[in-house]
């Protein structure tokens, strides 16, 4: 049985049923439906026919027909960086954006706070909201564990791993 993400990780362990306890995912639940996503986007990646440099060169072909995946990487708004999808006949319709590049990471650099209290600039930019990102960054100075880190001015955040 294929269980979606949310049977995967409900609150208890009768969906909707607080008094029957609160629900641990099972590990090999949880990896069956990783799994299931890996494969399916690295699927949709493979027909993704064409790739352009810029949301505004993508926008500007309406030629692809109905469902043609396309890949934007490199538009210097970070934001604008993933997967469309094609609306409509060959010739007309509009470009969606469905996803954010799956192997894209997110550098930090520190730029200032403490050890247990790290600022960071990113590159690229972290989206609003921020997707599902590899974010990579080495502490430049020894701390407790207990760590929050803000980039580039935000509200600090925990680190978890």
């Amino acid at each position: 049985m294929t269980l979606t993400a949310n049977e995967v990780f409900r609150d208890y362990v009768l969906a909707g049923l607080p008094s029957s306890g609160a629900h641990k995912p099972k590990k090999e639940e949880v990896r069956a439906l990783l799994t299931r996503m890996e494969t399916e986007l690295a699927a949709g990646l493979a027909q993704a026919q064409i790739g352009y440099k810029s949301r505004a060169e993508l926008f500007q072909n309406l030629a692809p027909g109905e469902a043609t995946l396309a890949i934007v990487r490199g538009d210097s708004t970070a934001e604008y960086n993933g997967i469309y999808r094609k609306s409509g006949a060959s010739g007309t319709g509009s470009w969606t954006r469905i996803a954010d590049l799956p192997d894209e990471i997110v550098r930090f650099t520190v730029t200032g706070g403490s050890p247990n209290a790290i600022e960071v600039a990113a590159s690229p930019q972290v989206p609003a909201p921020p997707g599902n990102k590899l974010y990579l960054l080495t502490p430049v100075a020894n701390n407790t564990g207990a760590v929050t880190i803000a980039i580039e001015g935000g509200a600090a955040v925990p680190i978890k791993t």
